[in-house]
């Protein structure tokens, strides 16, 4: 391997991938992003290692090493977003860089790995795994690729050395993420069936036990993260029939791993999205040559190829959804196999011109169109960032700080919760707090000096209500109040006890359930006067049906924020009431409280001039 084409190599390979990927600098903070960024700003040093590196506590991944990074990351770029994409563009060239290496070192073809390298790192099918900062797939394949290099040495050396480094980059890439467990499979067949040197039993056991320790003592350490579970609670992630579903799409995609794919990808469940006619043939066509070379040449290292290709994709088939970004490690294979048929075909041709130049022309049209297709993808991220990021804006303008221990409040936001929590940690640091719902554990209003809540228009604006906290309420039952149907009422917040024509009652009910509901009750709100006219009213199951009371799981708080407009012409005066309550919509039963009627009534509301 000649250091000089390695060297100029790389450097190209690197000139190509911020050539595809410079748009992505400026897409900003995006979704997922700010679930790494929240714990690392609003926590401590102690607090925040406790975090990533207990799995005990974690519950989103338990991956350390990228807690680790974004640690690193906001010690030095603080809340500017260009850095953090800069460094992903980065770990994605230096992925890249050791395939090429790997490729060439394997196939003892410099044009091999190159070609496969150049395919490889503009493919635009994982191109979130690059754009998307919280991705860590580029970093976790680093120590993936360079375990295998380290691997080839030990088995061409025997160097214990060698052996120490395998492990220790193994551990690595399983503590960023969980898809790094298959690398002693393709370790072993590099090993068994492309080295293939003679070894003894003992020797055999003896070079495996290491790897095999650290699996399991992974998996002990991963079973125990409350992350585990979430696979399979709240993603389905399972055995069953959709494997088969799912492994057909994704070798859809990687067969032809060209084109224009959405700006993201997050659980993708309905058809075959990124597939027509054509992908089905040309994946069956893809199949037959594939087969027949392996029958043709007797290869092992195609077998190789072909058995990595699938044990990569294992860990991620039993989620019943598709996400592109999973395809980052999977589509080296895809990069390999394209090199392998290209340099046969300039070796069946190498006396024809118009072959090779053909070849280059049409490598530089495939870049120049998945530059096109990544700035598309970024363009519609950028697009959906900024949407995102419109009650951020119109809030930050109108108020350039605010005092320590405020409280922002949103109800039903048109940005998920993450993301604003993101943004104004990010703005105006840990004096600020924002809550909302769906939020769990639930925020109380009570608890903070300074609340203001928003609710938004049928536009998409945010309306801000300064809260008023200090008036005591009269209230029929004391908290908790027990409903039938293990139907618990913990406690009713109103921001305003005191509204004025034409403004809203924002009312903030906490439920839970103390067993299994078996059927939908419908809650309802009702602003009477003294006489029992009604001025305003609520009626609808849970967070505007979308949470039926069915569906409530045991011990689990929620909140059901209530907006009870009112009138321009409602009468004046200091002494409306609230009732709360439930009832079967198809008997119009209501559920009983225990010792307590039937009703929750909150009084001493008024309708102010």
């Amino acid at each position: 391997m000649s250091r000089r084409w390695f060297v100029v190599s790389a450097f190209a390979l690197a000139l190509i991938i911020v050539f595809v990927y410079n748009p992505s600098l400026w897409i900003g903070f995006f979704a997922q992003d700010y679930d790494f960024l929240n714990p690392v700003a609003s926590l401590d040093l102690a607090p925040y290692l406790r975090y990533i590196l207990d799995p005990r506590v974690q519950v989103l991944w338990y991956r350390p090493l990228q807690g680790i990074q974004f640690l690193l990351e906001f010690w030095s770029f603080g809340s500017n977003p260009v850095p953090y994409h800069l460094v992903n563009i980065t770990f994605h060239i230096i992925t890249v860089v050791i395939f090429f290496s790997l490729v060439w070192r394997v196939t003892q073809k410099w044009r091999v790995g190159f070609l496969a390298a150049l395919l490889y790192a503009t493919f635009p099918v994982y191109a979130l795994a690059v754009n998307w900062i919280n991705i860590t797939d580029p970093l976790m394949s680093i120590f993936y690729l360079s375990g295998i290099w380290f691997w080839l040495n030990y088995l061409e050396k025997n160097s214990r050395r060698d052996y120490v480094i395998v492990l220790v980059l193994f551990a690595c890439a399983l503590l960023n993420k969980q898809m790094a467990i298959t690398l002693p499979v393709v370790l072993f067949l590099l090993d068994r069936w492309l080295i293939a040197k003679p070894i003894t039993w003992v020797a055999f056991i003896r070079r495996y036990t290491g790897l095999g320790i650290i699996a399991v003592i992974f998996l002990a350490v991963q079973y125990t993260t409350q992350s585990t579970h979430t696979f399979a609670e709240v993603f389905g992630y399972s055995l069953g029939v959709q494997i088969l579903y799912i492994l057909i799409q994704y070798l859809l995609l990687l067969v032809f791993p060209w084109g224009y794919y959405p700006p993201t990808d997050t659980q993708i469940t309905e058809g075959f999205p990124f597939a027509d006619m054509f992908n089905f043939v040309w994946l069956a066509i893809a199949i037959i040559i594939f087969i027949y070379a392996l029958w043709r040449w007797r290869s092992r290292g195609l077998l190789i190829l072909g058995i990595s290709l699938f044990v990569t994709l294992i860990p991620v088939l039993p989620f019943p959804f598709i996400e592109l970004r999973y395809l980052y490690l999977p589509s080296m294979i895809t990069g390999i196999l394209l090199a392998l048929w290209i340099d046969r075909a300039l070796s069946v041709f190498k006396n024809a011109t118009w072959v090779r130049v053909g070849t280059a022309i049409l490598l530089g049209l495939l870049v120049i169109g998945s530059s096109y297709s990544v700035a598309n993808a970024n363009a519609g991220i950028a697009e959906i960032a900024r949407q995102r990021r419109v009650p951020f804006r119109d809030i930050t303008r109108q108020h350039p700080s605010f005092p320590q221990g405020t409280l922002l409040y949103f109800i039903d936001p048109i940005t998920p919760l993450p993301e604003l929590t993101g943004m104004f940690l990010m703005q105006y640091g840990r004096g600020v707090s924002v809550g909302g719902n769906p939020s769990v554990p639930s925020v109380r209003l009570h608890d903070y000096s300074n609340v203001l809540v928003y609710y938004f228009d049928s536009t998409g604006k945010p309306i801000e209500v300064n809260a008023d906290l200090g008036k005591a309420l009269q209230i029929s039952s004391p908290f908790p109040i027990v409903f039938q149907s293990s139907i618990v009422l913990d406690s009713v917040e109103i921001v305003r006890p005191s509204v004025k024509r034409g403004e809203t009652f924002i009312v903030l009910p906490l439920w839970h359930a103390s067993d299994k509901i078996d059927k939908d009750y419908t809650v309802f709100a009702h602003l009477v006067d003294q006489t029992g006219n009604l001025i305003a009213g609520y009626d609808s199951q849970p967070r505007k049906e979308t949470m039926p009371t069915s569906q409530w799981r045991k011990y689990v708080p929620l909140v059901d924020p209530i907006l009870l407009p009112i009138p321009e012409d409602a009468p004046l005066g200091n002494d409306y009431r609230l009732e709360i309550g439930l009832y079967d919509a198809s008997t119009m039963q209501r559920l009983a409280i225990a010792d307590a009627g039937d009703v929750v009534v909150i009084q001493s509301l008024s309708i102010a001039p």
